[in-house]
C-alpha cells in the first residue's frame, strides 16, 4: 500500500567524505510496525526487518555528492505523530548535526452540509426535476 511521503535531500558541501545516519532508537516501535518506513529514490519502502534499530546509515558522501532520504507515513488507523529524528555525521553521536522534524496526522474524511434541508419547489407528478449539490471534502 502507498502512504504519504516526505523527501529530504542531503548534500555534502564540505571538503572531505562524510557518512550520516538517523538515530531512530526512541521511535523504533513505529518503524518496526511500519507506520513510518524509509523509502528509496524510486519510492520503494525499506522493509522494517532491514532497519538497524540503533540508526539507519546511508552511504558515505564524497564532497559535492547528494543523496535522498525518504520517509513514508502509512498508518492503519487514525493517529497523530510529531517527533524529531537526529541526523548524525560520521561517528559523532553526542550532538546531532541537524534534526528532521516529522509531523503526521491521519483523520477520517468529513462531509459537512451547509443546510440541513434541501427545499424543492412543488412540481407536477411524473415531471423530472434536478438540483445541484456541492460536496466539499475536508481533512
Amino acid at each position: 500500500s502507498s502512504g504519504i511521503n516526505a523527501e529530504y535531500g542531503v548534500t555534502n558541501v564540505g571538503e572531505r567524505e562524510v557518512s550520516f545516519s538517523l538515530d531512530i532508537r526512541e521511535f523504533s516501535t513505529i518503524f518496526e510496525e511500519g507506520v513510518f518506513r524509509f523509502i528509496n529514490e524510486k519510492q520503494v519502502p525499506t522493509l522494517p526487518a532491514l532497519i538497524d534499530i540503533g540508526s539507519v546509515t546511508w552511504k558515505s558522501l564524497k564532497p559535492g555528492e547528494s543523496t535522498y532520504i525518504g520517509i513514508q507515513f502509512n498508518p492503519n488507523s487514525d493517529c497523530s505523530y510529531s517527533f524529531s529524528l537526529p541526523l548524525m555525521l560520521d561517528e559523532v553521536t553526542r550532538y546531532p548535526y541537524r534534526t528532521l522534524q516529522i509531523e503526521a496526522k491521519l483523520e477520517p474524511p468529513k462531509l459537512d452540509f451547509s443546510t440541513a434541508n434541501i427545499m424543492l419547489l412543488p412540481t407536477p407528478l411524473r415531471a423530472n426535476i434536478t438540483t445541484s449539490l456541492e460536496v466539499t471534502a475536508t481533512n
